[in-house]
C-alpha cells in the first residue's frame, strides 16, 4: 500500500516549489491539447460502435465525456494562471488527480459498456483504443506523473477485467 501512495505522492513545498510548480505549467500549457483530441476520439468512437451499442448507452457515454472534459476545461480556463505559491500548486495538483480520475472512470466504462459480445473485431478495435488512450497518457503525463498513473490504470483495468470475463482462450491472451 505504501507504494501507492508513493506513486500519487506529488510533494510540493518551499524547497521544491521551482520545480514543482514548472511541472505544473507544463502540464496546464498542454491540456488543451490532451482533452480535444480525447473528446474528438470519443465522438469517432462513438460512430463506429453505432448500430452495435444501443443508441442510449452510446448517448449517455458520449455525454459523460464531454460533461467530464467540459468541467476540465471550466477549471482550466478559469485558474490556469494560479501557480504562484504552495498553496495554488497544491490545489492544481489535487485537480489533477480529480479530473484525472473522473476521465479514467469514463474512459474506463467504455471497455464495458461498449464490449460487443462476440464480435471479436469489435472487441479488438476496443483494445486499440484504450491502448492508444494509456500510451498518450503516458507520454503526455510525465510533468505529473500522479496523473500517469491513475489514467492507465483507470482505463485499462475495466477492459482487461471484461476480456478476462469471457474466459476463453482468446480472451486471455487479449487481457
Amino acid at each position: 500500500m505504501k507504494l501507492l501512495t508513493d506513486l500519487l505522492r506529488f510533494e510540493i513545498n518551499e524547497t521544491n516549489l521551482a520545480v514543482r510548480s514548472e511541472q505544473l505549467r507544463s502540464r496546464l500549457n498542454l491540456y488543451v491539447l490532451m482533452v480535444i483530441p480525447q473528446a474528438m476520439l470519443a465522438v469517432l468512437l462513438a460512430w463506429l460502435m453505432r448500430g452495435h451499442i444501443a443508441l442510449d448507452v452510446l448517448t449517455t457515454w458520449l455525454s459523460m465525456v464531454f460533461l467530464v472534459h467540459g468541467f476540465e476545461l471550466y477549471f482550466w480556463w478559469r485558474y490556469r494562471t494560479n501557480l504562484e505559491g504552495v498553496a495554488e500548486c497544491r490545489q492544481w495538483s489535487v485537480r489533477f488527480k480529480w479530473f484525472t480520475l473522473l476521465v479514467a472512470i469514463v474512459w474506463g466504462s467504455a471497455g464495458v459498456v461498449m464490449f460487443v459480445p462476440g464480435d471479436l473485431a469489435f472487441q479488438v478495435l476496443l483494445l486499440c483504443v484504450v491502448m492508444g488512450l494509456a500510451s498518450a497518457a503516458v507520454t503526455s503525463n510525465v510533468s505529473f506523473p500522479p496523473s500517469m498513473f491513475i489514467y492507465v490504470s483507470g482505463v485499462i483495468l475495466p477492459m482487461l477485467l471484461r476480456l478476462t470475463w469471457e474466459g476463453d482462450q482468446h480472451h486471455l491472451i487479449l487481457a
